[in-house]
């Protein structure tokens, strides 16, 4: 079966819409013009809303809905505002010859999308359609168009589908150009926004011929759904091969965050804009420090490494020509963030950025994605991230370090992905339930399901022996007798939930007493812990050795090990239930690292107490505090995050900063620092 490239009316065919519509005032179509693709996951940033769920930042993995507009649908139309009005995600273009080439806007199936075009003269046009479930891609525009006459003999030939496709499809047997029974010899080529595809022709077309573009209906989108029907449009040569009169940088604008890539193609244009052959153009960068290129020779694409906040021209060069294209490299704003022993982590709403002394073996560490499966195998946010707290002069063998000391987990999509400090290689964990929050400890995990509900994997290692709750570590159990879990905080070998009447529960190894029930004996299940007329829990926190939880009323308390002050309450010995924190303040939030607590008062202010020798306070001289001291910064924090030597924050603009030394076992000879920076893959 055979479908023309434009399933509109005839008037819609003719580009008669005002005709059509009795109205010459304006824009004018129908809602059959508005074409919506069916939900995928996006490969670079889109328009969303956020929102959060129970004790933790959350951010909805981002499903996206393409939307575009045959070409000549609004011939005087200049302008449209894409707006999903179930979620309010918005997002303006630019048309292209009276169509709008595919837009991502955040949209699950559903949702209504209504675009409102605005022509050259100001005047609006209002369509609507609903987000499908399912519908196969289409081709909403070609170059050259059906019936054009007079092509260059170089010309490259151009398809633009509804949505993103699979780039497996896409090959010289789906996607032809035929003269008569003759195949043309050529290339099929990509173009970086996944939509947009060229033939380029092995040799110049013949003069005056007439040649058919064939697509097939094996052709696939993102998801793997065909077309279904083929695709097939004649065009006719001139004379002549077109000389170029300039190259087309693509994406021409691009704004992306540090760590990220640009995929750039280039394409000669003769004096029309149709896309030409030529030389193969040369690249450079404006500001390598914004953004690097790594390639030196000739070629028709370039791929930008984007490195700190700023803006690059990219410029391609070729036969005297030469095109741009602009990227904006945005500073992170990070929606979570987790420290623990030796590297930091953060989760934008697009990425999970991971920085660490061991990543790629480089000194002072480097950046890295933690590549959380979406659904279709690309890179995702994470809702919840946690990194592991343990003792580092446990972690040491004659070999070196015990790589296994530091486990890590993220939340993605309601998916749980754990990885090791040595590997940074996420893989999943097989689980009952979907989940929304997540603790790692320094060989378990574990994490809130939807239901409230609490699930482990991994291991305890403790004073009286080894307790597994899965023995391959990649599938997690229930742990029973917990209901209406509203936060979660793990430590080394110990783990704690508060349900959503402010009780809380704790199991794991007590050696310190950091179960806060009285003794010193491990808990294999889950016990209330003997709130001693506390208030209601609003805050948790677990160290490697010690708990601590702001109550109702914003006051703070620590049990647990206490050899270096870091239960704040100004005594010298563990406790083994709750100890109030000194200084008479109201914290909004705690967190309890290796051998030091951090927490921010009411008006944003950071205050810490324990171990000093790395400057982890946040304080000089590097001596230690058994009680609150304030950070050295004008900063105010929505959050504090301790680790082992080191301390961060999310300044209420959403920036993080860290302070102290990262590693603090291996340079002891690294100076330490006491004011808070930028964290490496911010600035």
């Amino acid at each position: 079966m055979k479908r023309r490239l434009r399933p509109l009316s005839t008037c819609l065919l003719l580009g008669l819409l005002s005709a059509c519509n009795g109205d010459a005032s304006g824009p004018s179509a129908d809602d059959n013009s508005l074409l919506v693709s069916d939900p995928g996951a996006p490969s670079f940033p889109v328009a969303a809303s956020t929102r959060s769920a129970l004790s933790v930042h959350s951010i909805d993995v981002p499903t996206a809905a393409w939307v575009s507009l045959p070409s000549g649908t609004v011939p005087d139309g200049a302008t449209a505002e894409i707006r999903n009005t179930t979620s309010g995600a918005i997002v303006t273009a630019e048309l292209t010859d009276g169509g709008l080439d595919p837009v991502a806007v955040v949209a699950s199936a559903g949702d209504t999308i209504a675009v409102t075009v605005v022509d050259n003269a100001g005047r609006p046009l209002l369509m609507r359609a609903t987000v499908p479930l399912r519908r196969p891609p289409i081709v909403i525009r070609t170059r050259p168009a059906r019936g054009k006459t007079d092509v260059p003999l170089n010309a490259r030939i151009v398809a633009l589908f509804s949505e993103p496709m699979d780039r497996g499809s896409l090959t010289p047997d789906q996607i032809s150009v035929m003269q008569g029974e003759q195949v043309v010899p050529g290339q099929v080529v990509v173009w970086p926004d996944g939509y947009t595809v060229e033939f380029i022709p092995s040799h110049e077309l013949s003069p005056s011929s007439t040649y058919r573009l064939i697509i097939r209906g094996g052709v696939t989108d993102a998801t793997g759904e065909a077309a279904g029907a083929t695709e097939e449009l004649e065009f006719t040569t001139g004379l002549a091969a077109a000389q170029p009169a300039g190259i087309v940088v693509r994406p021409a604008m691009a704004e992306r965050q540090p760590g990220e890539f640009v995929h750039l193609t280039a394409s000669p244009v003769d004096s029309a804009g149709n896309l030409i052959t030529g030389d193969l153009p040369t690249w450079q960068s404006s500001d390598t420090a914004v953004a690097r290129l790594d390639e030196s020779d000739p070629q028709p694409d370039a791929l930008a490494r984007l490195r700190a906040p700023g803006t690059a021209m990219i410029t391609a060069t070729a036969g005297g020509q030469s095109g741009t294209a602009t990227i904006t490299v945005t500073r992170l704003s990070f929606t979570s963030f987790a420290v623990g022993t030796g590297p930091y982590c953060g989760a934008t709403v697009g990425r999970t950025y991971c920085q660490g002394s061991l990543i790629d073996n480089v000194p002072g560490g480097s950046i890295g994605y933690v590549n959380l499966p979406g659904p279709i195998g690309l890179a995702a946010a994470a809702q919840s991230i946690s990194i592991g707290k343990s003792d580092r002069s446990a972690c040491y063998n004659e070999l070196g370090m015990d790589l296994d000391c530091s486990y890590s987990c993220a939340i993605s999509a309601g998916a749980a992905y754990c990885w090791h400090q040595a590997t940074w290689n996420a893989h999943p964990i097989v689980a009952r339930s979907s989940f929304v929050a997540v603790g790692a400890g320094k060989r378990h995990a574990c994490a809130v399901t939807s239901r409230a509900a609490v699930e482990c994997w991994g291991a305890f290692d403790g004073s009286s022996g080894r307790l597994e709750f899965s023995p391959d570590g990649g599938r997690s159990v229930p742990i029973p007798g917990l209901s209406r879990i509203v936060k979660l905080a793990a430590g080394s070998d110990h783990d704690c939930a508060a349900d959503a009447a402010g009780s809380l529960w704790c199991w794991g190894e007590n050696a310190q007493g950091q179960l806060g029930r009285h003794d010193r004996r491990p808990q294999t299940a889950p016990t209330l812990l003997q709130r001693v007329s506390l208030p209601a829990v609003v805050a948790i926190s677990a160290g490697t050795y010690h708990t601590c939880a702001v109550v109702e009323g914003g006051d703070a308390y620590c049990w647990g090990r206490n050899d270096l002050g870091q239960l704040g309450s100004g005594r010298d010995q563990d406790e083994t239930a709750p100890a109030l924190v000194a200084g008479g303040h109201r914290w909004r939030s705690i967190t309890a690292g290796t051998r030091h607590t951090c927490a921010v008062d009411s008006a944003g202010v950071g205050y810490c107490w324990g171990d000093n020798r790395r400057a982890q306070l946040g304080s000089l001289p590097t001596t230690g505090s058994p009680t609150p001291i304030p950070i050295r910064t004008a900063l105010r924090f929505e959050s504090l995050y301790a680790g082992d030597g080191q301390t961060c924050g999310l300044a209420v603009e959403r920036i993080a900063y860290c302070w102290g030394v990262q590693d603090s076992s291996i340079d002891p000879n690294v100076a330490p620092y006491a004011t808070p920076r930028e964290v490496e893959f911010q600035r």
